[in-house]
């Protein structure tokens, strides 16, 4: 007599095989995002340099960059390990971070992580001795010290970890906190303003100030 196969035991056992040999699925982890064809870039390019020139054929301003990404469709370009070089003025200006996202229909520039805006300017120290106060008439440490020694170039340099940069003005509004600092003397508050093409800068808000004294 011929046994018969049960159906439901025929089904577990297809079923069992199924699971041994199929290859197991992919894991996607939260930590892990998934990259949609809309968000890849256009275009890529790692150790960018760009220079801008005028009709003159003199410098503009440059950009360096590690690593850059740029988007068409939003017009946008993420960029990582940046320095922008303004040649305005008669110094120019410097600004550099860890990462930024340049827009360019607006031509502004985020920068954040670590963001550094420097300048010089050269003044001439007062004949009294005295610092030159701000417009305010109080202590310089609203940000309006306009100050060398001797006449001697004196680099201003602005520290933040975020900063919005409005290229065709040549302006730097820090959003977080910001020190500037020229020479020896720092000065802390809640936000800052800079004027590169005046190379003029202002700190508002809880501003604090360290001064070394004048010998």
């Amino acid at each position: 007599m011929k046994k018969r196969v049960s159906i439901p035991l025929l089904i577990c056992a297809t079923g069992l095989i199924y699971a041994l040999l199929a290859e197991p699925p992919s894991i996607v982890r939260p930590s892990e995002p998934v990259v949609s064809l809309q968000s890849a870039p256009d275009s890529y390019a790692e150790e960018l340099s760009l220079v801008s020139f005028d009709t003159s054929g003199a410098r503009l301003d440059e950009t360096e960059a590690q690593i850059m990404y740029r988007y068409a469709a939003s017009e946008r370009t993420e960029l990582s390990e940046l320095i922008r070089r303004g040649h305005g003025g008669d110094t120019g200006w410097v600004a550099s971070a860890k990462r930024g996202v340049y827009f360019e229909r607006e031509n502004v520039m985020r920068l954040e992580n670590g963001v550094r805006v420097s300048y010089t300017k050269r003044a001439a120290e007062p004949r009294d001795g005295r610092r030159e106060r701000g417009e305010d008439g109080k202590s310089p440490g609203t940000g309006h010290e306009q100050v060398g020694q001797d006449g001697v170039s004196v680099e201003t340099t602005a520290e933040t970890e975020a900063m919005l940069l409005n290229l065709n003005q040549e302006t730097a509004r820090s959003l977080a906190p910001a020190t500037l600092q020229r020479g020896t003397d720092r000065t802390s508050g809640d936000a800052l303003f800079v004027n590169m093409r005046k190379q003029v800068a202002t700190l508002t808000g809880s501003v604090r100030s360290y001064y070394e004294p004048v010998e």
